[in-house]
């Protein structure tokens, strides 16, 4: 397929129609190293951003299997400025400290009871009252 796409010289459009569907789309545009990565694996990401401009390259493995890629422009990554990532890396921080004070009240609670199971026994044993639910 390689042979085929380089010989034809086809565009990434025009060989949409002979690619596989596949969940994540036939483009991805804009991805850095670090997203492509986490979704394909480091090593299909070191391929893509070693991968010249504007041909069809491949095949290359990732999570997913084998592709043909077709990198069309690279820029550096950037740090986002933090107006960009300000209202994100604020509901992160909430969360987490929502998700601290939740576990800690489920400790607390958790230290007023004990917890014991008995294996066997007959559905006699299992149901008849306690000594602290007869009061």
């Amino acid at each position: 397929m390689l042979s085929r796409l380089r010989a034809e010289s086809r565009s990434p459009q025009a060989a949409i129609e002979r690619s596989d569907p596949f969940p994540l789309g036939s483009e991805l545009n804009g991805q850095t190293r670090s997203r492509l990565a986490r979704s394909f694996g480091s090593g299909f990401a070191d391929n893509v951003f070693e991968a010249p401009l504007e041909a069809w390259v491949g095949p290359i493995a990732s999570s997913f299997g084998l592709h043909l890629v077709w990198v069309s422009a690279k820029s550096p990554e950037q740090i986002p400025p933090i107006e960009a990532v300000r209202q994100q890396v604020a509901s992160e921080i909430t969360e987490e400290r929502a998700q601290a004070r939740y576990a800690n009240a489920l400790k607390r609670l958790r230290s007023f009871y004990q917890v014991r199971i008995e294996r066997g026994g007959s559905a006699a044993a299992r149901d008849a009252p306690t000594k602290d639910s007869d009061s």
